[in-house]
C-alpha cells in the first residue's frame, strides 16, 4: 500500500549508474537508494502507522470516558441523579427509618438502625448496613449523617425539612 504510493510520488533510482547519467540540474530531485534502504523506509512507515493506529484507538477510549464525564457533569448541574431507582425493599427500609427517627426525635446510631430494621444476622449486619449507609449518603436532602466525637460510630438524623414533610 505505502510502497506503491511512495514510488509514484518520488522518482527513485536504484542504481548509481542512472544517477550519473542525469544532468546536474536534475540530480537534486532524484534519490539514490538501494533496495535494502527502500525496504527499511517502508518497514519504518508501517511501524509508524501501527503506532498511530494504536494511539487513535486509545484516544477513542478517552473520548468515550470524556463523554461519560460530560454527561455526569451536565446531570449534576441540572440537579438530576444518574443513579438507578431504589428497590422496593430499600424504599420500605427508608420508610421504616423515617418512622423510627420521627418517634425518637434524636440521632440514631447505625448499629441501632441495623438492629431495629433487622438487617441480616449479627455477622452480616455490618456489611448490609454499610450498603444502606451509601444509600443514605446519596439522600443528603433527607438525612444528616454525623460522626461521634469519640470512636468510629456514626449517627443518622432527619433533616428538619424532611421531618416537617413527613409530619404533614
Amino acid at each position: 500500500m505505502y510502497k506503491d504510493s511512495l514510488s509514484q510520488n518520488i522518482n527513485l533510482s536504484l542504481s548509481a549508474e542512472k544517477a550519473d547519467s542525469v544532468p546536474p540540474e536534475e540530480q537534486g530531485q532524484i534519490f539514490v537508494l538501494t533496495s535494502n534502504q527502500l525496504e527499511q523506509i517502508f518497514s519504518h512507515i508501517e511501524d509508524l502507522t501501527k503506532k498511530y493506529n494504536t494511539i487513535l484507538a486509545r484516544l477513542d477510549g478517552f473520548g468515550a470516558c470524556q463523554n461519560r464525564l460530560d454527561t455526569r457533569i451536565e446531570m449534576i448541574e441540572l440537579g438530576t441523579k444518574s443513579e438507578t431507582p431504589l428497590s422496593p425493599l430499600t424504599l420500605w427500609r427508608l420508610n421504616e427509618l423515617d418512622e423510627i427517627l420521627l418517634k425518637r426525635g434524636e440521632p440514631v446510631s447505625f448499629s441501632d438502625i441495623g438492629k431495629l430494621l433487622e438487617l441480616g444476622n449479627k455477622k452480616t449486619r455490618r456489611q448490609i448496613m454499610n450498603q444502606f449507609a451509601k444509600i443514605l449518603r446519596g439522600l443528603p436532602d433527607r438525612y444528616r449523617i454525623t460522626k461521634a466525637q469519640r470512636g468510629n460510630q456514626r449517627f443518622v438524623s432527619l433533616r428538619s425539612e424532611h421531618a416537617r414533610a413527613l409530619k404533614i
